[in-house]
């Protein structure tokens, strides 16, 4: 069951179950219109590597250098909902413990 909470300020809502918040200690793009997936899925290169978990946004880009299991595995999920997978791969402490390196970006309203 996906974890839920307040929407972010600024964050529309009207006719959707609220998006889930950053994760707190997560490094946020601060105050915002949600995101969607075609705005996600613009974000697919080395440069520029955004992925959705949990309904919420990220980049993932300073993050590729030194992702464990290397950047090819994030590149594959660049612009897309990785949830599944991460969730199958990783402990639930996983995002906090690198919130420096990974930006969370907000909410994604559509899946």
């Amino acid at each position: 069951a996906a974890r839920r909470s307040q929407c972010p300020a600024g964050a529309p809502s009207a006719g959707t179950a609220p998006p889930a918040a950053c994760p707190a200690g997560a490094s946020s793009a601060g105050a915002g219109p949600a995101l969607t997936m075609a705005e996600v899925a613009k974000h697919t290169s080395e440069a520029d590597c955004w992925v959705v978990l949990d309904g919420k946004a990220y980049d993932v880009t300073a993050f590729l250098a030194d992702h464990p299991g290397g950047k090819k595995v994030l590149l594959r999920s660049a612009g897309k909902d990785a949830s599944e997978e991460f969730e199958m791969l990783h402990p639930p402490n996983t995002l906090s413990k690198y919130a420096k390196e990974v930006r969370c970006l907000g909410a994604v309203l559509d899946k």
